[in-house]
């Protein structure tokens, strides 16, 4: 039905009721099955013919043949940790990234992200971080080779499939590396490329309390989209004299912006920033 449909929605109803048998809680096919119907089936399939719900049902087989052999974990309902990077249908999901409809280009692209920086504690993660990103800039380096293959005025035409690979392979690694910007807890000395400038302004009005009966201070700061709460601190600690930024508390509304939060940017806190917004800054003791 999925390689001979007459029309779409057979395709569609069939890759349905395959996701259906394997459901990651609770599958309706023995391990052994499922592995054969993806090895020898899905597998084969041609990644530019998978509709949306061709890609759900490689999901699925995916997750529960590789977690059938202890190659990715279950971390809750919807997540995994990657136990093992030889995951049966790695290389099918690298050619689903680069060849299917741009409706669903997405999928491929979270899923690929996903194996790679959801990675078991017991793998050399900085080493596959490093492998991950050389794979991504070989397979680029191919597509640019082709593409200098084709005259100017064919590049409209022939070459517009090798540049839609080239952008997927730069969607997969920015993605890629903003989730490990996300995961990295810290200020960054150096920050990455896209936030290395002076991004939107933003004018916040600070009230500084020195003490809790005191009559508070209100004074205007500048700073940007692209600054850290921590850089927001020091700014505010080296206006009122404290010398500790640490010491500084930062409240919108009753909710207090956490120091484990010092890393983020000021528009990506849990208590975003925004222009005109007013801080309440007291000072406290280190705890």
């Amino acid at each position: 039905m999925v390689v001979k449909a007459v029309f779409p929605s057979d395709k569609d109803a069939c890759f349905k009721w395959f996701a259906k048998l394997a459901m990651w809680e609770e599958p309706d096919i023995e391990p052994e099955t499922a592995r054969r119907i993806f090895t020898e089936n899905i597998l084969n399939l041609t990644p530019s013919s998978l509709t949306d719900c061709g890609f759900r049902c490689f999901d699925r087989f995916f997750r529960m043949v590789n977690h059938n052999q202890s190659r990715l974990s279950k971390w809750n309902r919807t997540s995994f940790i990657t136990e093992s990077i030889d995951l049966i249908g790695l290389d099918y999901l690298w050619d689903c990234v680069l060849q299917v409809n741009d409706s669903i280009s997405s999928k491929p692209i979270e899923l690929m992200k996903d194996i790679f920086t959801n990675l078991s504690s017991k793998l050399p993660q900085e080493q596959i971080h490093q492998e991950f990103i050389s794979v991504c800039m070989q397979r680029m380096d191919i597509i640019n080779k082709v593409l200098y293959q084709y005259k100017p005025h064919e590049l409209v035409t022939e070459a517009s499939d090798q540049v839609n690979k080239l952008v997927r392979c730069l969607k997969l690694l920015l993605e890629y590396i903003v989730e490990c910007d996300n995961e990295h807890m810290e200020e960054r000395g150096i920050p990455p490329h896209g936030k290395s400038y002076w991004g939107k302004p933003l004018s916040l009005t600070i009230r500084y309390c020195s003490t809790p009966n005191s009559q508070p201070e209100d004074f205007d700061i500048w700073t940007h989209h692209h600054d850290t709460i921590a850089s927001l601190r020091r700014q505010i600690a080296r206006k009122i004299n404290v010398h500790d930024s640490s010491k500084l508390e930062l409240v919108v509304g009753n909710e207090i912006i956490r120091k484990n939060e010092n890393y983020r940017y000021v528009i990506a806190a849990s208590i975003p920033l925004r222009d005109k917004m007013v801080v309440t800054s007291e000072t406290a003791p280190v705890q």
